[in-house]
């Protein structure tokens, strides 16, 4: 890369048709976040986790 030129997407490598598509998939598994008896899941600096009952947790990622 040379010095000054700007840094895109395209660039890192990001298919930005298939990130708008994977965006679509979270906001339909986000949807069902309601349905946990559990609760709902907490969003960290690093991810998200689930809870899992009895104070236990499952990490997503």
């Amino acid at each position: 890369m040379t010095q000054g030129k700007n840094l895109t997407y395209a660039d890192t490598g990001v298919d930005r048709g298939l990130r708008a598509v994977s965006k679509t998939g979270l906001a339909d598994l986000q949807a069902t976040y309601r349905f946990s008896s559990h609760g709902l899941p907490i969003r960290l600096p690093y991810g998200m986790i689930t809870p899992a009952g009895n104070g236990r947790y499952h990490d997503m990622s």
